[in-house]
């Protein structure tokens, strides 16, 4: 079976966009994503009918999984299926896992995402247990703040995020307590207005 797919960057990810669904989308994601034997991504995108939405976005992580959200996915997805005409205008309501989520394309072409709700509280199965945004974790002699807003993201405070390891920034998304991985967001507050992060 033969594909054909493009590739798009989006705030440092890079993921595999499909016109259509593969026949099987996680044994496609796991080879064509793969960095050595495969084309390098961290997930495959493919638009599929909404009854709700404009389009609904499916995404799958590079080892196969489903995942719920992407926000950088979503970005990716818009600028795709633009430029596949199958979206048109400069406001769209995507369907995802994470529920329905608008965005507006911007004159300089950014994809700006609208997130209606988010949680600050968070319950099993997401963490092993019930944790709250105002009530850090010490987590690897780090404090995390944990949210959910369609994806898991955990916010640390750090005075440099570009001194944080590869090693220590994986031990933290794939920590016990957290069954299906984190999205870590590493923060140094400059003033009370502006602030400079790393995604990992």
């Amino acid at each position: 079976m033969s594909y054909s797919f493009t590739k798009i960057h989006a705030t440092g990810n890079d993921f595999l966009c499909f016109k259509k669904e593969p026949l099987d989308p996680s044994e496609v994601a796991k080879k064509t994503c793969h960095r050595r034997f495969g084309f390098g991504a961290d997930g495959i995108l493919y638009p599929s009918v909404s009854e709700i939405a404009d389009i609904k976005m499916n995404y799958l992580n590079a080892d196969g999984t489903i995942a719920s959200m992407c926000g950088n996915g979503y970005r990716a997805f818009i600028v795709f299926c633009l430029k596949e005409g199958l979206l048109s205008g400069t406001t769209f309501k995507v369907e995802t896992r994470a529920g329905v989520i608008e965005s507006t394309l911007h004159e300089d072409h950014d994809v700006e995402l609208v997130f209606t709700s988010y949680h600050e509280e968070v319950s099993p199965p997401h963490v092993r247990s019930t944790t709250h945004l105002t009530q850090p974790l010490n987590l690897e002699g780090m404090n995390m703040h944990v949210m959910l807003m369609g994806t898991l993201h955990g916010m640390i405070i750090v005075d440099d995020p570009f001194l944080i390891s590869d090693a220590l920034a994986h031990r933290l998304c794939t920590h016990d307590f957290f069954p299906h991985h984190i999205n870590v967001n590493f923060i140094k507050i400059i003033d009370q207005k502006k602030h400079s992060s790393q995604n990992v």
